[in-house]
């Protein structure tokens, strides 16, 4: 495969990330994974990890001739026989060539999401997105790991995303609440407050100026 047919089929993959009818497609395959896996489950989301890290993280044209639609339903079907069969569940392989029937294989990234979402419901888990301006310290994400364990009412399985653009402080995450204590917010709120001070004066001095008339 080209570089340049290569790139063409990572595209395809990224614009499925970004299309939300894409999720919910997902979310039904997601489920039907996690009833067919059963007891595996773990096992199962372990081979999905490891087919990312080690297979199309590693070699993206073969992830993106499984995915990217530039084979033939057969071929890719033989590349699954002759890759996965031998090495991966039963599960999962027959998970892999319904996928492929189906020309669904570009959904995979949003399928393991989905379905680790299941698995910490199930585990009463929840994720926690924590973000910060520089990358956290080990004994810094082991003392919060610890607080969050302490004071939340669930089972934290705690993310870290690193943007500069907070200059310092943190975002804290959980489900669809935002905690944000980062300078950035910080100087957003006191640039609003500054503004609505200096309307406040400017509107006081109309008045006055109003009442000398």
């Amino acid at each position: 495969m080209s570089s340049e047919t290569a790139d063409l089929a990572q595209d395809r993959v990224r614009s499925v990330m970004e299309d939300p009818s894409a999720l919910s497609i997902a979310r039904v395959y997601a489920q039907a994974l996690v009833e067919a896996a059963g007891d595996e489950l773990d096992d199962v989301i372990a081979e999905l990890d490891a087919y990312f890290e080690h297979i199309a993280g590693k070699f993206p044209e073969f992830g993106a001739a499984m995915s990217g639609g530039m084979l033939s339903i057969d071929r890719v079907q033989h590349l699954i026989d002759q890759a996965f069969a031998p090495n991966c569940s039963e599960v999962f392989t027959n998970f892999l060539r319904v996928l492929a029937k189906r020309e669904r294989l570009d959904l995979l990234p949003l399928i393991l999401q989905q379905v680790e979402k299941v698995r910490r419901r199930l585990h009463g888990q929840k994720r926690v997105i924590v973000t910060t301006a520089v990358p956290l310290g080990d004994e810094q994400l082991d003392q919060m790991k610890s607080r969050f364990r302490n004071q939340l009412p669930f089972d934290p399985v705690v993310e870290t995303n690193v943007k500069p653009e907070l200059i310092g402080g943190m975002v804290i995450q959980i489900g669809d609440t935002v905690y944000d204590s980062s300078v950035r917010a910080r100087l957003k709120q006191l640039r609003s407050r500054l503004r609505e001070k200096t309307n406040y004066e400017i509107q006081r001095g109309r008045d006055r100026f109003g009442s000398a008339e």
